[in-house]
């Protein structure tokens, strides 16, 4: 265990980069379509763990490190916690995934970013959880660092029911060998 608050920063900042740099190698794969949880999922939500309970000032510095070329494969990580969560009755995934969309902040596009959202929301759903407090906390978490993605996050529940569906997000509950997957819709 680390002696000092000053060594779990440093070891959370290389963490950080660490899981950045298995984001930039996952770019050139088909990390979206890959069997869940993979290794990068669990790097990915191994890291949202320990950077949720960071300082604020410390997550503010972190969630700078995460860029528009990490945007997509976020927006990916967190369609892919919604899926986890389905299988595994459990709402933690879900968490991830909000917390993964603040780091992702919209900075690549919000519109690539926002669909990503409501796949969490229907695994809320079919888990029977609270989805408007997951928001909420996950709004907590990045309320200092994420402005944007922060105020859709509160104001999602306010939504029609269809914007907030899986048709308005192009999205369909599906499955693959290991169970339960949200999948794209796929034009004719």
């Amino acid at each position: 265990m680390p002696a000092s608050g000053a060594d779990e920063s440093e070891s959370l900042l290389a963490t950080a980069l660490d899981v950045t740099q298995s984001i930039t190698e996952a770019m050139e794969t088909a990390y979206f379509s890959d069997p869940i949880p993979d290794p990068l999922d669990l790097k990915i939500s191994s890291f949202i763990n320990r950077f949720a309970m960071a300082q604020e000032s410390e997550r503010i510095d972190l969630a700078r490190i995460f860029t528009d070329k990490h945007a997509l494969v976020l927006d990916a990580f967190a369609i892919r916690m919604a899926s986890l969560a389905v299988r595994q009755g459990s709402s933690e995934p879900i968490a991830w995934g909000l917390v993964a969309l603040t780091l992702d902040c919209g900075q690549f596009d919000d519109r690539e970013t926002v669909p990503a959202v409501v796949p969490l929301y229907d695994a809320a759903l079919r888990i029977e959880v609270d989805s408007k407090e997951l928001f909420e906390n996950a709004a907590a978490v990045a309320r200092k660092y994420c402005g944007r993605l922060i105020d859709h996050l509160m104001k999602f529940h306010d939504l029609p029911s269809q914007a907030r569906s899986l048709d308005a997000a192009g999205m369909t509950p599906s499955a693959d060998v290991d169970g339960f997957r949200y999948e794209p819709v796929l034009s004719s």
